[in-house]
């Protein structure tokens, strides 16, 4: 007799190789699929991977989807008679047509302790808002987004040496060890189920492309931060510099005589010194959008 454990993967994220990885080693998983977003689609997520071209030496059906409507999508999930469906490095909602479906239901893994920063983007305002401590929460999914039942949480610190793909690496460490803790315990329902405390609910800010702009008169912590939670993949942090728009993919904190906030003070090996509203930043990679050589000069001024 099988018993091992028939579970699919929905997911399209370095986050979703790295629990593959894990789970084909497990002899009591049987991964029958991954439920992955189209490539044509790829621009629409910033840490898109493609999964299918990845060899991970295991057998399991790849379902390629645009969104989760789609009556063949369900067919195939009827299909693979599942114990328990796992989201991670998914942004699309799932309908409750799809969740329903497993046995267990599904679970995934959201990167903050919910109930606080339910929505998207969160480890990137965890940057941005400056906290030291942060973590991951692995839940039921249930219609509302981010609100369903607490299995398990973890935290983890957030140090000066940390940017946005640092954090993603601690959560997936800890996301996929709750994972690998839960499963044993999927079909006997004897894992914990905790309900959202509805008073600690807090939403995550939507975020938009201009967001990313740096406003030179805040202080160079809070610019700091800002480069460091929009690091590539992501769309970079920008400002303009004789008109044309400037990406910054690195900063470290300087504590320098501060000038006019905005002004080039200093041009090392490492990058260039500015000014800002409270001390100066070092900004370590930088080039222009269009390409073009990026030669700045001393005195020269952001958003000038």
């Amino acid at each position: 007799m099988n018993n091992k454990l028939r579970i699919a993967i929905i997911g399209c994220t370095k986050s979703t190789e790295n629990l593959i990885n894990k789970l084909i080693k497990n002899k009591d998983i049987n991964l029958l699929g991954l439920i992955t977003l189209d490539e044509s689609l790829a621009y629409k997520k910033a840490r898109f991977v493609n999964l299918e071209s990845k060899n991970f030496n295991h057998d399991f059906e790849v379902k390629k989807v645009k969104n989760l409507h789609d009556d063949s999508l369900i067919e195939k999930i009827y299909s693979w008679n599942l114990d328990l469906l796992i989201e991670i490095g998914w942004s699309q909602k799932i309908p409750v047509s799809i969740l329903n479906i497993p046995k267990a239901g599904t679970v995934g893994i959201h990167n903050s302790l919910l109930p606080a920063y339910q929505g998207g983007a969160s480890l990137n305002w965890a940057l941005i808002k400056d906290y030291s401590s942060w973590g991951c929460t692995l839940f039921h999914l249930e219609e509302n987004i981010d609100a369903g039942e607490i299995i398990f949480q973890e935290s983890f610190n957030i140090t000066d040496h940390d940017d946005i793909n640092t954090l993603f690496l601690k959560s997936d460490k800890l996301g996929i060890e709750m994972i690998n803790r839960y499963l044993p315990l999927a079909l006997k329902n004897s894992a914990p189920r905790i309900k959202q405390n509805p008073s600690e609910i807090s939403k995550t800010p939507r975020r938009k492309p201009e967001d990313g702009a740096i406003c030179w008169q805040a202080n160079n912590r809070t610019i700091f931060n800002l480069v460091r939670a929009l690091k590539r993949p992501y769309p970079p942090a920008f400002s303009f510099l004789h008109g044309k728009k400037v990406l910054v993919n690195g900063a470290s904190l300087e504590i320098k005589k501060t000038a006019r906030a905005g002004m080039i003070t200093e041009i090392t090996d490492s990058g260039i010194v500015v000014s800002t509203g409270s001390g100066s930043i070092l900004l370590t990679e930088i080039e222009y959008e269009d390409g073009s050589s990026f030669v700045p000069k001393i005195g020269e001024s952001f958003n000038e």
